[in-house]
């Protein structure tokens, strides 16, 4: 085989491997702050740190911080839904797992508000606040789960300040526009965001000062949408 028959095959191989390239993979090319990573996690730990935000230990101090207003409770409506296997490792007190910080409240109202009015989907909410008791229970056969062997490898999930939403069944714009939209509240300094494909969902910790650093988009934005969250 000649030389410029050969380097015209590896040219033709590589353009189809190109043109052939999987959607999954142009995402992570698009998306690259959203890939999950160890570092992520330790992220998370040391914005929680910086924050002050405890991690809450069991049912009884759940119940505290709700008493106290640190925790308020989120709420199916038109734009989201709660699933209903959320705290399905203890059904007892399955109702006190459905509440978040007031920041990350405040994050699902603002984002998933804006994208049901755009592309009208719906989201659906997985998972909210946890305890440590809890977290040891849910790892008992989910591996993906934080184990938590150090201070940087603790769920977020603990703090009360993250929540995870399903991806299955929005709609490949609205996909597109909320992977986008996530980029740029990373960007702002407002959040921190995994698409974790192993378990189809976004895992998205929201920082007490959301609110502040989301209004830094562009004046024509903060125009459309409310700057302040009521609850």
């Amino acid at each position: 085989m000649t030389t410029q028959k050969t380097a015209t095959l590896l040219l033709l191989g590589l353009t189809l491997l190109l043109h052939s390239a999987p959607a999954e993979a142009q995402r992570r090319s698009r998306y690259p702050t959203l890939r999950g990573s160890r570092a992520a996690l330790a992220w998370e730990n040391a914005m929680a740190d910086r924050h002050d935000l405890s991690r809450i230990l069991d049912v009884d101090e759940l119940r505290r911080f709700i008493a106290a207003g640190l925790l308020v409770p989120v709420v199916s409506g038109d734009a989201y839904l709660i699933d209903p296997t959320l705290g399905e490792e203890d059904p007892a007190n399955a109702a006190l797992y459905a509440h978040a910080r007031p920041s990350t409240l405040c994050f699902l109202d603002d984002l998933l508000i804006e994208g049901y009015r755009l592309h009208g989907d719906q989201y659906l909410i997985t998972s909210l606040v946890r305890t440590q008791a809890y977290q040891r229970t849910l790892r008992r056969h989910n591996p993906a789960a934080a184990r938590g062997r150090t201070r940087s490898e603790r769920s977020s999930h603990l703090t009360g300040a993250t929540v995870d939403i399903r991806t299955e069944g929005l709609s490949a714009d609205g996909l597109r526009w909320l992977r986008d939209r996530l980029v740029e509240l990373e960007r702002l300094g407002a959040i921190q965001a995994t698409e974790e494909r192993y378990n189809g969902c976004f895992h998205i910790m929201a920082y007490p000062d959301y609110e502040r650093r989301a209004r830094r988009r562009t004046r024509t934005d903060a125009h459309a949408h409310p700057e302040t969250c009521h609850h």
